[in-house]
C-alpha cells in the first residue's frame, strides 16, 4: 500500500509532468532537464528534476517549487494547489493573451490577421512597431499649437490635417486636371 508521501509525491508528479507536457520550447519540443535547470537559475538540478518527476519527493520546499514555477513561467499556486480563480498551469504570457484578447479591438485585429499570410503579418507588426515608435516621438517632443485663421488657435488634435486630406475622393477632388 502506497504511503501519503508517496501520493502527495506522484500528485506532484503528475502535476509537474501536465507543465512539462503543454508548456513546450518556442521549437514546440518538451524542455530537457538541463534546460529547467538553467531556467531556474541553478536553484535545481537535473537529477532533482528528475526525482520530482518521478515523484520521489513528497514534499520539496518552498523555494524550489517556486523555481520551477519561475522556470515554466506559471503561478506557484499550480503547484500548491492554492489555485483561487486563475486557470491552472496558465502561464503569464498565457494569461496576458487571454487578459488582451477581452478587448474587442485587439480581438478583431487578431482574427483579421489570422486570415492573411505570413508577409502581411510581418508588415502589420512592422506598423505596429512603427506606430509605437511615432506616438512616443510624439509624447516626448509636443508641438506647438498651429494657427487656421488670423490669430486663431486651431482646436483639433492634429494641427488643422484632417483625415479626409489624405483620402484619395479628397484628392480627386481637389486635383484641378
Amino acid at each position: 500500500m502506497a504511503s501519503g508521501g508517496d501520493r502527495i509525491g506522484a500528485r506532484f508528479a503528475g502535476l509537474l509532468n501536465h507543465i512539462f507536457d503543454t508548456h513546450r520550447h518556442p521549437s514546440g519540443r518538451e524542455y530537457s532537464l538541463r534546460e529547467i535547470s538553467e531556467r531556474s537559475g541553478g536553484k535545481l538540478t537535473t537529477a532533482y528534476i528528475s526525482l520530482l518527476r518521478k515523484g520521489g519527493v513528497a514534499n520539496p520546499p518552498a523555494d524550489r517549487v517556486q523555481a520551477l514555477a519561475d522556470a515554466f513561467d506559471v503561478d506557484v499556486r499550480y503547484f500548491t494547489g492554492q489555485q483561487a480563480s486563475e486557470r491552472v498551469g496558465e502561464s503569464n504570457t498565457e494569461r496576458a493573451l487571454r487578459l488582451a484578447l477581452s478587448d474587442p479591438l485587439i480581438h478583431a485585429m487578431v482574427l483579421s490577421a489570422s486570415q492573411v499570410g505570413d508577409a502581411e503579418k510581418a508588415l502589420f507588426l512592422h506598423m505596429l512597431d512603427e506606430a509605437r515608435t511615432l506616438t512616443r516621438k510624439s509624447e516626448e517632443e509636443e508641438p506647438p499649437p498651429t494657427t487656421s485663421r488670423e490669430g486663431e488657435k486651431d482646436a483639433s488634435p492634429h494641427g488643422g490635417v484632417t483625415n479626409d486630406q489624405y483620402s484619395p475622393v479628397a484628392r480627386k477632388r481637389d486635383d484641378p486636371g
